[in-house]
């Protein structure tokens, strides 16, 4: 499996959701050739580099639930090929206070899925063959944490068309369904995985807030409890006439 970051293309107006189908096989993730691109600022650079090594994870780990930062109000996508006729399964989670993005699935400039919501699971079927991009645009002011999966699989056959086939193209019909089948409950294993590491790394950073907040109202209750015993002392000082 191939993936990539990719540019983000020029907005389109938004479609109705294609189809959705059953789960399947294999995807291809890949990158297209490198265009020029304007100069961006170093904080484009650093999120840039981000992608980068979120496609060379995904080279290694199929099928593996990631996660990245996006800038503010920033917009990263990524290509996934599939040919007509698959399934293109994603799901995602988008990890802040407001937890606002814009997802979307487009293939040559037209838009098959768009929505803002925090977390989702979509099935959309691919009508010819060529390179979905999945993109995802961060609608607040800060950084975000966006975790996702995306592949592609074939469809599975449908039953009224095993009614037609023999007992060995049943068979093999039902491998490959139950093989779906099995892709999507390793995905989502792997999806919750990352989740949970995200919300543990958050939740480590809270306690470490809290413990220096409470060492900071400790210093600060020592020196007002100085201060008070200063300043109550001075009332009972005899001060004499030379």
């Amino acid at each position: 499996m191939k993936i990539r970051a990719q540019d983000a293309p020029p907005s389109s107006p938004p479609l109705p959701d294609a189809p959705v189908a059953a789960p399947e096989a294999a995807a291809v993730i890949s990158r297209p050739a490198a265009r020029p691109t304007p100069k961006r600022r170093r904080g484009d650079a650093r999120q840039r580099q981000m992608s980068v090594l979120v496609a060379a994870t995904f080279l290694l780990v199929p099928a593996r639930a990631l996660f990245f930062k996006i800038s503010p109000n920033a917009r990263e996508c990524f290509g996934v090929d599939a040919k007509s006729g698959d399934d293109i399964v994603f799901s995602f989670e988008a990890i802040g206070s407001d937890r606002s993005v814009r997802t979307s699935l487009s293939f040559k400039e037209q838009e098959l899925y768009s929505e803002i919501k925090a977390s989702g699971n979509q099935r959309i079927t691919a009508a010819e063959d060529g390179q979905y991009r999945l993109c995802f645009k961060s609608l607040l002011s800060y950084v975000q944490t966006i975790s996702f999966n995306v592949r592609a699989q074939k469809q599975e056959t449908h039953p009224e068309e095993l009614a037609t086939l023999d007992d060995s193209k049943k068979l093999e019909a039902l491998v490959a369904a139950l093989e779906g089948k099995v892709q999507e409950i390793s995905a989502q294993q792997s999806y919750a995985t990352t989740r949970e590491a995200v919300h543990r790394d958050t939740s480590e950073t809270t306690n470490s807030r809290i413990l220096w907040w409470t060492f900071l109202e400790v210093a600060v209750l020592v020196v007002l409890a100085g201060f008070q015993i200063y300043y109550l002392k001075s009332f009972f000082e005899v001060k004499q006439l030379v």
